[in-house]
């Protein structure tokens, strides 16, 4: 993981002719292929290998996993829990529903 605000890399080596190839951003992944004095030569997160100076890139700390929160326990004494319901000869009853018309269909009219 890069740490310095911008760092160039190289692509053919940290002493090519041409200057550096980009620069990475903090927080930029990189995975370490070799590491040797002053600078390591890296696979950047598009596939690219190139050189960056060991005092720019540091491990990535561990990814944090989420805290699995435990279920609710269900009550083990259900007695209060139906208290509040109405006595099953309530519940029951049935619906007061309007009552339908001896004829279901209406007076046809052009």
């Amino acid at each position: 993981m890069i740490t310095v605000a911008h760092t160039p890399f190289f692509r053919y080596g940290p002493a090519q002719g041409t200057g550096a190839s980009g620069v990475l951003d903090k927080g930029a992944q990189v995975t370490i292929l070799s590491q040797s004095f002053g600078y390591s030569r890296v696979m950047l997160e598009n596939g690219v290998s190139a050189y960056v100076a060991n005092s720019a890139i540091a491990p990535a700390p561990p990814e944090s996993k989420p805290i699995a929160t435990p279920a609710p326990k269900e009550p083990t004494h259900r007695k209060h829990a139906r208290e509040d319901l109405p006595p099953p000869s309530q519940l029951e009853q049935p619906l007061g529903l309007p009552e339908m018309p001896s004829d279901p269909l209406p007076g046809f009219r052009y």
